[in-house]
């Protein structure tokens, strides 16, 4: 939790990895 900003940006991209799987 030192760095949050990197770990939203880890969590948007597991996000847009999820919505491609989805959308395939």
């Amino acid at each position: 939790m030192l760095k949050p900003i990197g770990n939203r940006v880890i969590i948007e991209k597991k996000e847009q990895e999820q919505t491609t799987k989805s959308g395939i």
